[in-house]
C-alpha cells in the first residue's frame, strides 16, 4: 500500500461525497483539475499531476457487503471487471487485446491471486478425507499473496497504459507513474464472518 487517505467524521458530514469527488478529481477525464493546476506546481513550474495517472476501481461500500463476502475478493473482481471492460470497448483501439500474450499472462496472475485468497479464506477445520500436507502446501503458496498481489497490480496498471496509449489527454502514459485507487466506504461498519 503506497498511500491511504482517510476521510473521518460523524455520520452525515459528507465523507462519502468528498471521497467520490476526490476520486473524480484524480481521473484525467475530469476537466475540473485545470482549476487547481497552479496549486500543484513544482519549484521548476512543472505540474505534479503530469507525472502520474490514476486508475480508480468502482467504489466499494463495505457496509452493504454480506458477512461472508471478503473485501479482497471484491477488489479482485473489480480489477478483473475493469480489464474485461477495456477489452470489450467497441472502439478499434483495443482490437485483438484479448488475444495478446500479455493479456493471458494477466489473467493467469488474477487466477493465482484469487486461488491464494480462496485458500486463506477456507474454513480452518479439516475434512476427514483432506490431506494436511496438501493443505500446508496450499497455505504456503498463499503466504506469498502480498507479493503476488503486488505483481498483479503492477501488470494491471500497465494494462490500461498499453491499451489506452495516448488516451489520457495526449500524455505519454508510459512516462507516467500509475496508481491504483481503491475506494472503500464505511469500513467501520463491515462485519466479516466471525467464524473465518
Amino acid at each position: 500500500v503506497e498511500n491511504i487517505i482517510s476521510f473521518v467524521g460523524e455520520r452525515g458530514m459528507g465523507k462519502t461525497s468528498v471521497m467520490r469527488s476526490f476520486i473524480e478529481f484524480l481521473t484525467y477525464e475530469n476537466t475540473g483539475r485545470e482549476s487547481v493546476k497552479s496549486l500543484l506546481k513544482t519549484e521548476e513550474g512543472r505540474d505534479l499531476l503530469d507525472r502520474v495517472y490514476f486508475v480508480p476501481l468502482r467504489f466499494i461500500d463495505a457496509s452493504v457487503l454480506k458477512s461472508s463476502e471478503d473485501v479482497m475478493e471484491i477488489i479482485l473482481a473489480r480489477m478483473f471487471r475493469y480489464v474485461r471492460e477495456l477489452i470489450a470497448e467497441p472502439s478499434g483501439v483495443n482490437a485483438g487485446l484479448a488475444d495478446r500474450e500479455e493479456t493471458r499472462a494477466l489473467f493467469r496472475q488474477f487466477e493465482q491471486v484469487y486461488r491464494a485468497v480462496m485458500t486463506l479464506n477456507e474454513k480452518s477445520r479439516f475434512e476427514p478425507e483432506e490431506s494436511a500436507l496438501l493443505r500446508l502446501q496450499s497455505l504456503n503458496s498463499s503466504f506469498s499473496l502480498a507479493d503476488s498481489f503486488r505483481k498483479l497490480v503492477g501488470s494491471f496498471l500497465q494494462f490500461p497504459a498499453e491499451s489506452r496509449s495516448g488516451f489520457h489527454r495526449g500524455y505519454d502514459s508510459y512516462a507516467r507513474t500509475p496508481y491504483l485507487v481503491i475506494a472503500l466506504d464505511d469500513v467501520d461498519r463491515y462485519m466479516p464472518d466471525p467464524v473465518k
